[in-house]
């Protein structure tokens, strides 16, 4: 029954269109002035630092926050992080988050062989794990969070808590 329902999907392609979108009307929409990047650099469980670059929506208050571990580990630099969280490169996706409320952490994690650093180690090494763990303690306890929700995504780590 179930190989029916398959044979009878249907596919629909969109073409597209050829002309760009004007990428200036979706970034750099929050101004640095309102919002500025806050570089900082977190301690990890075994005492080496992570860099994040953190923006808070304007105003006083608590938000939501997005911590977005990008791809790509180990050493990208303060730069590339700023970069990241104001939209330079990258998309626009974080500072649209900003946008709607929601503090965005930019956040590094620690490189090498991916099939060890991207699991939970049985020996007690620290791994990539560890880091984003540190970076979500962090953004916890800063006085503009409040927790609602969690997700993951694929192609870069983020979390929404």
């Amino acid at each position: 029954m179930a190989l029916a329902t398959i044979a009878a999907a249907e596919i629909h392609r969109n073409p597209g269109d050829t002309t760009a979108l004007p990428v200036q009307r979706y970034i750099h929409v929050v101004s640095e002035a309102d919002s500025p990047v806050q570089q900082t650099y977190i301690k990890a469980k075994d005492g080496l630092y992570i860099a994040a670059a953190i923006r808070k929506p304007k105003g006083e208050g608590r938000f939501p926050a997005m911590i977005v571990f990008h791809g790509a580990p180990g050493g990208r630099g303060m730069e590339q992080l700023v970069g990241w969280s104001r939209g330079d490169h990258g998309g626009p996706v974080w500072e649209r988050f900003l946008q709607e409320g929601y503090v965005v952490a930019v956040a590094d994690y620690r490189g090498g062989n991916m099939n060890l650093v991207s699991q939970a180690s049985a020996s007690g090494a620290i791994t990539s794990i560890d880091d984003g763990l540190s970076v979500i303690d962090y953004v916890k306890a800063l006085p503009t969070w409040i927790p609602i929700a969690s997700i993951s995504m694929a192609s870069a780590w983020a979390a929404i808590s």
